[in-house]
């Protein structure tokens, strides 16, 4: 006797998401001599990019609506769109000058000290955010932020016998040619885009 399945089935395993994104970042404008990567439409950054192991990977995607009504008694007829706002939180395993500079809005390949100052705060550095997934069958899905700014607090809990993490949120910003910095290539897509290969 055949068993007959219902409900929601899993139409490809191969999409079914385990496991955590890579995050790669580099400065998205021309600074200091460094290059810039605002103008690429996939992804060009490498695993020499990456701030390395995480503990935790979340892109979140924010939409906000208008609800328009009309009539006695009054009736909803229309969802205007007003708002949309995408950010990457990510929490970072290997505390490091690099990573912790990235996590505080800073541009550590110009700096280059190996320190992190605290108290001299300034205009977060405009970054390329690239997280990389890699599927269970290696396809892969990528997420670009091609001008994104970093806007969290850092907080390293210390513990005896657990390694630590620290988590850091990339903001989208415009990247499109109606913002200085931004490129004709993100006009359709201004806060960036997810594709898939």
């Amino acid at each position: 006797m055949a068993i007959t399945q219902t409900g929601p089935l899993t139409k490809d395993p191969n999409r079914l998401a385990l496991g955590l994104a890579q995050i790669r970042v580099a400065l998205s404008t021309v600074t200091s001599g460094q290059a810039g990567y605002v103008g690429a439409y996939t992804a060009v950054l490498q695993a020499a990019n990456s701030m390395g192991a995480m503990a935790s990977t979340k892109l979140m995607i924010e939409r906000e609506y208008f609800s328009h009504e009309a009539g006695f008694p009054l009736l909803q007829d229309a969802q205007l769109p007003i708002r949309e706002n995408a950010s990457l939180e990510c929490a970072f395993e290997e505390i490091d000058p690099l990573n912790m500079n990235i996590a505080a809005g800073k541009d550590p390949w110009t700096d280059g000290s190996g320190q992190l100052p605290i108290g001299a705060m300034e205009l977060p550095a405009y970054v390329r955010m690239e997280a990389h997934y890699t599927y269970p069958n290696q396809d892969s899905m990528y997420v670009i932020f091609p001008r994104a700014q970093v806007l969290s607090n850092t907080e390293l809990d210390l513990k005896k016998e657990e390694n630590t993490s620290a988590t850091v949120t990339f903001k989208a910003n415009r990247a499109d040619s109606g913002v200085t910095g931004g490129h004709s290539v993100w006009n359709s897509c201004p806060l960036g885009r997810i594709y898939w290969s």
